[in-house]
């Protein structure tokens, strides 16, 4: 990665030497962070009582996308693991052990405000969840759902994650 940007960079200078001014500075800039983000794993948290299911998600994702998965089966784990590190995607089912109707995910979000959601669940949306427009919830799929749909919202997140770590790295 080092020697790909050298290389642009030694381009960039050498084309546009006349060029440069603050604008072209900040936009290669930005072209660079990109690029070192290329290879950014998301976070994602995958919490559901279905162990199969997480299983399944995990492997998929792995194959998808560069990612660091951590799958849990329970309200405690999700919220012990929220604790010690941050995600930049939790996909989490409605109703983990004693938590139902998305209680877990109004704890994550106490806990982290800026955390985004993808919500699985056999059960329709809540709708005091559906009105709560502080809560980051990309998407709902409703088991079973189709692959391919999560895979693009996933796509969709990992975009605004970038975006995300590149405001943060400016």
């Amino acid at each position: 990665m080092e020697k790909i940007l050298h290389f642009f960079n030694i381009l960039f200078v050498e084309k546009h030497l006349t060029l440069i001014n603050t604008e072209a500075y900040n936009c290669w800039h930005n072209f660079c962070i990109i690029i070192q983000n290329m290879g950014y794993p998301m976070k994602i948290m995958i919490i559901d009582d279905e162990k199969f299911l997480i299983d399944s998600l995990s492997r998929y994702l792995s194959k998808s996308i560069s990612s660091e998965i951590k799958c849990v089966d329970s309200a405690d784990e999700a919220l012990d693991l929220v604790h010690k590190e941050k995600f930049d995607l939790v996909i989490c089912d409605l109703n983990i052990s004693d938590q139902v109707d998305g209680e877990l995910i109004r704890k994550i979000y106490e806990k982290v405000p800026s955390q985004k959601f993808i919500i699985i669940s056999a059960q329709e949306i809540p709708d005091h969840l559906k009105a709560e427009s502080d809560l980051k919830i990309f998407a709902y799929f409703e088991k079973p759902f189709n692959i391919s749909d999560f895979e693009n919202a996933i796509k969709q997140i990992e975009k605004v994650v970038l975006v995300n770590n590149l405001e943060l790295k400016q």
